[in-house]
């Protein structure tokens, strides 16, 4: 399944977090969900 759908789509990612590996990619990725959450409120 991997690859199948995953690995073609991997070219076309703004960001790749690994299973959590990529701490500071996943550290964006958390940063811009709060930011968003905070902008609905």
């Amino acid at each position: 399944m991997h690859y199948l759908y995953v690995k073609p789509t991997r070219a076309k990612t703004d960001i790749m977090i690994n299973s959590g590996r990529n701490n500071v990619a996943f550290d964006l990725f958390v940063s811009k969900i709060e930011q968003l959450l905070k902008g609905r409120n």
